[in-house]
């Protein structure tokens, strides 16, 4: 088993930034009131709207305190929708560049260094910058194999370890090893588990959107190996919040 985000460079501060930027690029020429196929009823302005309100509360929790109450955020958007984002996701940037990574935070089940805030706005960002990307009809976000490997380890180590402890999922029957075979990394899920009675392997981007429930098994080139009793009871549960 494989931790990508120890094993791998990545300057999560910088590569949120280029993120950003793509996900302002694609509202310049969006419809806000268009369908985003992946979330349900959200137009193209309930995801950016949902976004914004994320980079905010990351700000309040890399300071260390409590989240901004919504009905205390500008309830106006004189500049647009694009422009909205826009001030929300500078807020953030500037909040963590300011902060410095090794600076104190809260992070999910407690204390930690603010330095989870980069990792974790880069996968929130980048998962929603594909959902955005799907309601223009526009090709999906291009980042390298590790990015999309490192987003499969905090599904793995933070994101589902914290549903199962939250009790918003039961672990499956078996282990399911989770294979990210361009960037030659795999893990078990639950995380620390042995034995795995099934696989799931591919592309790392395709895992990694799998276990966000933005792809399906029956519509990618993932390759599922074994029992497929705990693959169906792993996926049919919310892996991720």
């Amino acid at each position: 088993m494989s931790d990508v985000s120890r094993r791998t460079d990545i300057d999560h501060l910088a590569l949120l930034a280029a993120l950003q930027r793509e996900f302002h690029a694609h509202l310049l020429v969006a419809d806000s009131e268009a369908p985003v196929p992946a979330c349900g009823w959200w137009t193209v302005e309930d995801l950016t709207e949902h976004l914004s309100d994320v980079y905010i509360w990351a700000a309040d929790m890399a300071r260390g305190r409590a989240a901004t109450p919504r009905e205390e955020r500008p309830a106006e958007r004189p500049e647009g929708l694009a422009a909205y984002y826009r001030s929300c996701a500078a807020h953030l940037h500037e909040t963590l560049t300011q902060l410095g990574p090794e600076a104190p935070a809260r992070i999910f089940g407690g204390d930690g260094a603010a330095s989870f805030w980069h990792r974790r706005q880069v996968h929130e960002t980048l998962v929603h910058l594909d959902d955005l990307a799907a309601a223009l009809d526009a090709d999906p976000p291009h980042v390298a194999a590790e990015v999309w490997a490192d987003g499969i380890d905090e599904i793995v180590t933070v994101l589902y370890a914290r549903q199962l402890r939250l009790g918003r999922a039961e672990p499956p029957s078996s282990p399911v090893l989770i294979t990210a075979t361009d960037a030659e990394s795999s893990w078990t899920m639950p995380a620390g588990t042995e034995n795995p009675a099934a696989e799931i392997r591919g592309r790392a981007q395709e895992v990694d959107l799998l276990l966000w429930g933005r792809r399906g098994l029956a519509n990618s080139s993932l390759e599922v190996r074994g029992d497929r009793v705990p693959v169906r009871q792993l996926l049919d549960q919310p892996v991720t919040p």
